[in-house]
């Protein structure tokens, strides 16, 4: 190692100003991830230390989804990242992802979750997201509380990989929209990575917005092997200022007159009403600490012992920005006395343009014994938990007017998760070779959620309770699989999920002491699997597959009573559990350096929680409930070609098409007949990389999502404005450099073409990207000729 250190200080002597700056305010915590993978190599390493002779120990631990899978399992790896994804984030790793669509409203946004072939922008309960072998998906229930993307480090993903729908017994039925694997590695020697990353995001909106906002992130990463131990270390640091992500408006002019002002806009809104825009609340400052760290130790090369540690700290603050003055004295208005405001001689209330303040420090945590000898068994168990420590937001009620405020904590919130699989070869064929997956799972989710009136609200000390909500969801399952030969070229797949659920210690408490115990629940549901395989030919393979799925319900939606000035959102205790009956008929073909899919899919989801109104009780409601039955159709077609027309020109592609329609509803039978929400159409993806030299490298990218609907009437024809689900058409660029030995560096843009683009709230316009990378130790990514390799 000392020869290794003595390269690092002649290679990288201005590393320490990098690794210096990435370093900001907190400080040494760690962030990482879990158990490497061993894929052939791509490209031509980082620099010296890329020549070094590699340590010649039997690498364990492949990747982090498991084989035979019985669906279409699509692959990125870090060098196709690297070359052609301008990511600040995790999760925009999957910007090119078939029938992937994020829903970040800009990088550093703490709402980050991801779409599917059958599920919308902001159903995050509905998809698996994993760190290696550790759950990272937050599935309480509702948008707000989104996988947690933060506390995975980009510069440690190797690879990613996506499963497309409820296929697999080994997964609950949450996975109705999949489930996404990010997979890290350990260091075989001394490594560090440090990363400087700078944006620019212009923007200007057709009212009084104009702004650039910049962006920064920053980290290093270190780690070695020393015998049978690992370890790696890892620290990010993320500033960023967004664009307006929320307006306040009113499309409902008329009533009582209230203070005169000048100023604001008239527009419509997404259904073609006259609608008053009097500013924005939703400039955002993001502040982000986060680190892990990840020991393991290999009893031998076939077994390993793991634990990680992830804390992530972050500070946002929401500053608004009124379009109004107050006609009198020419001060600004961000609120009124009565709430009201009269503009331009209409009248109209006025409410929301009020600033706030969030933090939270949480705390992951990962045990992992697993073995993968490939043998007759092999087992994997895994044990973590995820702790909401501080999670506190403070906000004002009435802000230019008085002090008051009003804090939401849900501090105490989190998830404990085990998981036992194991998996059984024996070497006695029964009519063909099996392959025997087996094992069980638990999780329990705990919500805890304080709202409280405060007379400051700078300040989170309280004077009053507004609400208190609690509650708990726990579900057991027990799962089996067989993979089953029953001939040279067909696999017969079968296996079955069985789920015992159960919600308890439902409560909810108003501003008068007034508590609601809430009964217990106890559910259960088997959930059938099988997928029949047929290789073709040596290239081409084709696959049907059937998939059971039950999602129970998430312990937000049943029990989170929040009151905010907009109103009050009542839970729903007696919520049924959806069920879905997902069909895929697939053809995966892989030629010389080349690889395509097609898959046709079909899904039947009967009694889908859905928040929506109901007209069948006196007054109306507004909260989750059952939606009939729902059914959705679709292709989707991907296509990876090596060498493209010339030596060096990559081109990946991919589109997928999708229908859907409300067939049953009885809580509104406006609904019937109608698309469901947020689900366009069209979704097309391609992406071109020219490798230039081994070290430049070139791309640029494009992406089309047509418009959908946001009301379940579909009565929201107007898309292209706040509040709307657009269409979004973007052009990319990205070059890559490596300089020097060890030096990469890089710049892009997004939204080349500056497209205005709406999913609710307005997302950035063309944005700026500048990198300077130091890669010292690692070893060589994948080779790009190899990377289809079956």
């Amino acid at each position: 190692m000392s020869s290794q250190i003595c390269q690092l200080a002649r290679g990288g002597a201005s590393v320490a100003a990098l690794t210096l700056a990435a370093l900001s305010p907190l400080g040494a915590f760690a962030q990482e991830s879990l158990p490497e993978i061993e894929v052939a190599a791509e490209g031509d390493g980082h620099g010296a230390a890329s020549t070094a002779a590699q340590a010649t120990r039997e690498k364990p631990f492949s990747k982090a989804i498991p084989d035979n899978i019985p669906a279409v399992v699509h692959t990125v790896t870090a060098r196709k990242i690297e070359e052609t994804v301008n990511a600040t984030t995790a999760i925009e790793m999957l910007r090119y992802a078939p029938s992937l669509d994020m829903s970040a409203k800009f990088p550093g946004d703490r709402f980050q979750s991801m779409t599917g072939r059958t599920i919308g922008p902001f159903e995050p309960q509905r998809q698996f997201v994993y760190k290696d072998g550790i759950l990272i998906s937050s599935l309480f229930g509702t948008s707000e509380h989104t996988p947690k993307y933060s506390m995975i480090v980009p510069e440690e993903v190797s690879r990613i990989d996506v499963m497309y729908g409820p296929y697999s017994a080994l997964y609950s039925g949450n996975s109705i929209g999949g489930v996404i694997t990010y997979t890290t590695k350990m260091p075989e020697q001394f490594e560090l990575h440090s990363n400087l990353q700078g944006l620019l995001a212009p923007y200007d909106d057709q009212y009084a917005t104009h702004r650039t906002n910049p962006g920064f992130t920053g980290g290093v990463s270190v780690g070695d092997r020393s015998g049978d131990v690992s370890w790696r270390a890892s620290y990010n640091h993320l500033l960023t200022h967004s664009q307006p992500i929320s307006y306040v408006t009113s499309s409902s002019p008329g009533g009582a007159a209230g203070t005169p002002v000048v100023g604001g806009f008239f527009d419509a809104d997404r259904q073609g009403a006259l609608r008053g825009v009097f500013g924005t609340a939703g400039l955002q400052t993001t502040e982000e600490n986060v680190g892990t760290l990840k020991v393991a130790y290999d009893f031998n090369k076939d077994a390993r012992l793991a634990y990680t540690v992830g804390v992530m700290q972050l500070g946002l603050d929401i500053d608004p920005l009124t379009y109004l003055t107050n006609a009198t004295t020419g001060l600004p208005v961000y609120n009124t006395a009565n709430g009201r405001i009269t503009m331009n001689g209409v009248n109209f209330a006025l409410s929301g343009l009020n600033p706030s303040h969030t933090e939270f420090l949480h705390l992951m945590q990962g045990l992992e014994f697993k073995t993968q000898t490939g043998g007759v068994f092999d087992m994997e168990l895994v044990g973590g938990s995820y702790d909401q420590l501080r999670d506190v937001g403070v906000s004002a009620l009435k802000y230019g007017v008085d002090t008051s405020g009003q804090t939401r904590e849900y501090s105490g919130t989190g998830w404990k998760v085990m998981d036992m699989r194991f998996i059984f070869r024996p070497e006695q064929e029964l009519l063909g070779k099996h392959e025997v997956s087996f094992g069980g799972h638990f999780d329990q989710y705990t919500l805890k959620l304080h709202l409280q009136s405060t007379p400051a609200y700078w300040s989170s000390y309280y004077i009053q309770q507004a609400q208190r909500s609690y509650g708990k969801t726990e579900n057991g399952a027990a799962y089996i699989q067989d993979v089953w030969k029953v001939a040279p070229d067909w696999t017969l797949t079968l296996g079955g999920r069985h789920e015992w659920w159960r919600a308890f210690d439902g409560f909810n408490e108003n501003a008068l002491g007034t508590g609601t115990r809430q009964h217990e629940r106890n559910l259960s549901a088997f959930m059938p699997k099988a997928s029949l395989a047929w290789q073709a030919t040596p290239d081409l393979l084709l696959r049907g597959s059937y998939g059971n799925a039950t999602r129970f319900p998430g312990v937000t939606e049943l029990y989170q009573r929040t009151v905010s000035p907009s109103g009050i959102v009542i839970n729903s205790p007696d919520l049924k559990p959806e069920q879905a009956d997902s069909y895929e008929l697939a053809a995966e073909y892989l030629f010389e350096k080349h690889k395509a899919h097609l898959a046709f899919f079909h899904e039947d989801r009967w009694n889908a929680i859905v928040s929506q109104t109901d007209i069948t009780v006196v007054p109306t409601v507004t909260n989750f409930s059952n939606v009939g039955k729902v059914r959705y159709d679709g292709v989707e077609g991907a296509i990876g070609l090596r060498d493209f027309l010339i030596d060096g020109f990559d081109l990946d592609a991919n589109a997928t098409y999708t229908t859907d329609e409300i067939l049953s509803n009885q809580k509104n039978l406006r609904y019937v007949g109608k698309d469901v929400l947020q689900m366009p159409r069209w979704k097309v993806k391609w992406v071109g990389t020219y490798h230039v030299t081994k070290d430049l490298v070139l791309s640029a990218g494009f992406r089309y999502k047509s418009a959908s609907h946001g009301q379940l009437d579909n009565y929201d024809w107007n898309t292209e404005t706040f509040g709307g689900y657009g269409r979004n058409v973007q052009f990319d660029l990205r070059a890559s450099w490596k300089f020097a030995p060890n030096w990469t560096a890089i710049a892009g843009v997004n939204n080349l073409n500056n497209y205005r683009n709406y999913l609710y709230a307005p997302y950035p316009q063309r944005t700026f990207f500048a990198e300077l990378k130091y890669d010292f130790g690692a070893e060589p990514l994948f080779r790009r000729e190899e990377q289809y390799r079956p």
